[in-house]
């Protein structure tokens, strides 16, 4: 069954900002990750205000403030109320990178947007999944099932495939690494081939990784020069996410006696670090034996000007840290009353732990989606990594690199649209069960005077009530649907009845008709449909368990020697036989197999 597919871009397109999309499919709206950027910019809670409360479902990829930042004032502010799905170790870690962010820009400043019980009252919402943990959900998202798939990355991280009906799949990956590290096994994509639509960011398309040797060894030499000049070194990392990779790393060769590092200390630092260590052990088998001196002492968040993250942890310093520590980092920064002045090698190595260019477009080449949508990543990258797709693939696939606050319509089928139900309408159908599907024969009429709502079904005249930000009822009601539209309205409403491809992204763009039920006295008869059409060979099990002998002859099931009931050529099920009881009994046990509307 072809579903509705669409995407609309929060934040995180065509930039390298935080990371947040909501997914439609069908009726169903997901949320896929809700991040904040470390400047906490209001313009993208603005842009999640809009759509928060359609929001069904939100799925989480990774840990740390860029893709799950937002949630505690989504929840604490917004009034965000639906089920969060993520790992466990997405959910504690994640846990901690917002408390390590509270604490530090509450330690800085008087920080208000929002507080740890918001932290804690959002992370309670979190249902937490294993990997390749199947969750078929209900209500709005019956036919729906999603699963979390290892990405590599960060511990936790996941890459979520969405199916619907067994038929369309949709996967979300971003920011995955494919290479098996220290602490960490590479993404499980090798199982996912030809999907309906293909999430990725264009985050490294452009990048060239160095390799891990090179890597290593232009940190361990870096290090060891630094100390053996009785300097120190400070290796600026995050909370709880790619330190991990890190600490192993760094584990690994103090433990070595060559190397001679065992006589210098390391130290942890941040507001979480005794808990992140010890969790991590759990997850990732970290050494019992680890050399790390566990300091819950400060932590900062590294931003774009250097000078201000020195200043910040300057005064982190003056508050927190013993002399032994002051002593230590004063030997790398000399202070003076106004002035931060750095005496010190700024060197930069990648540890970010994703693929780099050429390996996403091999992975997706290898995947051959049939549509892909590139987010996350500047425009240049973005448009490497759309031109390369379309090279390899060609026609196969559609390819599209949405702007901000762009709504991509992905839908496969040309031919399936949307309309809005009336409570008089919807209460007059008479459903019909087929399988795990209900199906009812609607008579009814479009009306063209639409106005911008969300889908589903529209309440009749004055029983609609919204609700404020405070939860209280509005006073306002359902506009009057008699107001004689305006022509703009209607050729938007055609326009998105009949799927015109080249309309213009605008406020107008999510216009729905609606479908009223016709007056009784102009509704037409139809004549009936069977649908769920059995095998003759189910039917033959039914026939039996009703106590009527039934066997196959040439392809024919002849029931108590009376009834036949074959296949026509065209694939029909013809039953022939003379009017009898049984001939009326065995009609009646073959309706019973369809769904009859």
């Amino acid at each position: 069954m072809t579903s509705i597919i669409k995407l609309t871009a929060l934040s995180g397109v065509q930039e390298e900002s935080a990371l947040c999309y909501l997914l439609q499919v069908d009726e169903f709206r997901f949320l896929l990750d809700c991040g904040w950027d470390e400047s906490f910019s209001m313009d993208i809670i603005d842009s999640l205000k809009r759509y928060v409360h359609q929001v069904d479902a939100v799925l989480l990829s990774h840990p740390d403030h860029l893709h799950l930042g937002a949630l505690p004032y989504a929840v604490g502010k917004l009034g965000l109320n639906c089920t969060i799905y993520a790992t466990i170790p997405v959910y504690k870690m994640g846990q901690m990178f917002m408390y390590d962010l509270y604490q530090s820009r509450h330690n800085t400043e008087d920080f208000t947007l929002f507080t740890l019980d918001d932290v804690d009252s959002a992370f309670d919402k979190i249902q937490q999944l294993k990997y390749s943990q199947i969750v078929n959900l209900k209500g709005k998202g019956h036919g729906l099932s999603i699963t979390p798939l290892p990405a590599g990355h960060m511990i936790g991280g996941t890459i979520w495939k969405i199916v619907k009906d067994g038929e369309e799949e949709i996967i979300y990956g971003v920011d995955f690494n494919h290479k098996r590290e220290i602490h960490l096994n590479g993404c499980s994509l090798e199982n996912i081939s030809r999907p309906s639509l293909l999430i990725t960011d264009s985050f490294n398309a452009s990048y060239v990784q160095p390799r891990r040797k090179q890597r290593d060894e232009q940190l361990l030499t870096n290090v060891m020069e630094t100390l053996r000049g009785d300097g120190n070194v400070l290796i600026a990392v995050d909370t709880a996410g790619r330190v991990l990779e890190l600490a192993q790393l760094l584990d690994q060769i103090w433990r070595t006696k060559d190397a001679g590092l065992g006589v210098y200390s390391l130290a942890l630092l941040n507001n979480v670090s005794y808990n992140v260590v010890e969790f991590s052990k759990s997850q990732v088998s970290l050494s019992q034996s680890s050399p790390f001196e566990m300091l819950s002492v400060w932590s900062t968040i590294i931003s774009d000007s250097n000078l201000q993250w020195c200043e910040n942890v300057l005064k982190h310093l003056r508050s927190e840290l013993n002399l032994m520590l002051m002593h230590l980092l004063t030997q790398i920064w000399r202070i003076d009353a106004s002035v931060v002045s750095l005496r010190a090698r700024v060197t930069y190595i990648d540890y970010e732990g994703r693929s780099d260019g050429d390996s996403i477009k091999k992975i997706i080449n290898q995947m051959k989606p049939r549509q892909l949508i590139i987010v996350h990543g500047p425009p240049e990258a973005s448009q490497d990594l759309a031109e390369s797709c379309k090279a390899f693939s060609g026609k196969d696939i559609k390819v599209y690199t949405p702007k901000l606050q762009e709504t991509v319509d992905a839908t496969s089928e040309t031919h399936i649209y949307q309309v809005r139900l009336k409570d008089s309408l919807v209460s007059s159908l008479q459903f019909c069960k087929a399988k795990d599907t209900e199906l009812a024969w609607i008579d009814g009429v479009l009306d063209m005077r639409v106005e911008k709502v969300d889908t589903g079904v529209v309440p009749e005249m004055g029983d609609a009530k919204e609700e404020t930000e405070d939860g209280e009822p509005a006073v306002d009601v359902t506009p009057d649907l008699t107001t004689e539209p305006s022509a703009a309205a209607n050729q938007q409403a055609m326009k998105t009845l009949f799927g015109e491809d080249d309309r213009e992204i605008s406020e107008e763009s999510d216009v729905i008709p609606t479908l009223e039920p016709l007056p009784a006295h102009e509704v037409p008869g139809h004549q009936s449909v069977f649908i769920n059409e059995p095998r003759l060979s189910d039917f033959k099990q039914v026939l039996l368990r009703e106590g009527i002998q039934a066997e196959f002859v040439g392809g024919v099931l002849v029931c108590n020697n009376l009834v036949a009931v074959r296949r026509t050529e065209a694939g029909r099920i013809c039953l022939e036989g003379c009017h009898c009881d049984d001939y009326y009994r065995i009609r009646e046990l073959l309706y019973q197999q369809y769904a009859v509307v």
